[in-house]
């Protein structure tokens, strides 16, 4: 796939959320990986974060209750983003 052709997981709408700078954080660092191939677990997520760990899971907890993250239905497969039409209206 050429640059021209990829899409990036990320999504510019959350900088319209009004969350925490670590929320927004998490979500650029979870997109980058993401667009890596990586698996969202929380494993990987810890071994990159550089904050505190309750600022990763405030955040995790943040884009979960506004439906811009979900748990995989599938053993070991982390987390998935979700489009930004499927996000809670903040």
């Amino acid at each position: 796939m050429t640059k021209q052709n990829f899409k990036s997981a990320m999504d510019q709408k959350i900088f319209e959320q009004g969350f925490p700078v670590e929320t927004v954080s998490l979500y650029l660092m979870m997109t980058g990986l993401a667009d890596m191939g990586e698996v969202l677990t929380l494993e990987k997520m810890e071994a990159v974060w550089n904050g505190n760990s309750q600022d990763l899971r405030i955040g995790l907890s943040v884009l979960k209750d506004h439906g811009i993250l979900e748990m995989s239905d599938e053993k070991d497969s982390g987390y998935l983003l979700l489009p930004s039409e499927a996000w809670k209206k903040t």
